[in-house]
């Protein structure tokens, strides 16, 4: 079942990075100021390897061939009973659902560099959809589930 309600948003943020691991750092501190406060330590912890994980999949295998100065469109929202994150990228689109599945069907080698960081983002969030928008993006959807929900009348 879909995490998707009819809520209103409690807060959003969107901006951009360059196609750069160094551009981490700023991811990371981008998304503490929007969620360290409102969130358990875990689905905070959960939601930022997640992100984190996704970000560098996006600068070393979507944007390898791409200038550093290509941005990558980020954006988080909160909503009462759930974070969406959102990361953009202008690779080829490829079937994240089923690269997922065939991941999850191996068995879990922590010397094998590929593939394990599908795995996180699977065992992390709570829904994922890689989806094609327009003919140059593909957008990344996570989603992780607040549970107890937040009340919106204290932000």
């Amino acid at each position: 079942m879909s995490l998707v309600r009819q809520e209103r948003p409690i807060q959003q943020m969107h901006f951009r990075l360059l196609s750069d691991l160094a551009e981490v750092e700023k991811l990371l501190d981008r998304f503490e100021r929007f969620a360290a406060t409102r969130l358990s330590a875990m689905v905070y912890w959960q939601s930022q390897t997640a992100l984190v994980e996704w970000f560098t999949n996006v600068v070393r295998y979507a944007h390898r061939d791409l200038p550093v100065q290509t941005p990558i469109p980020l954006g988080f929202t909160l909503f009462p009973s759930y974070l969406e994150m959102r990361i953009w990228d202008q690779g080829q689109p490829f079937d994240l659902q089923g690269k997922i599945a065939e991941v999850l069907k191996q068995e879990d080698d922590l010397t094998k560099e590929g593939g394990r960081g599908l795995r996180w983002i699977h065992n992390l969030t709570d829904e994922y959809q890689y989806i094609r928008p327009t003919p140059d993006y593909n957008c990344l959807i996570l989603r992780k589930r607040i549970d107890p929900p937040l009340d919106p009348e204290l932000f």
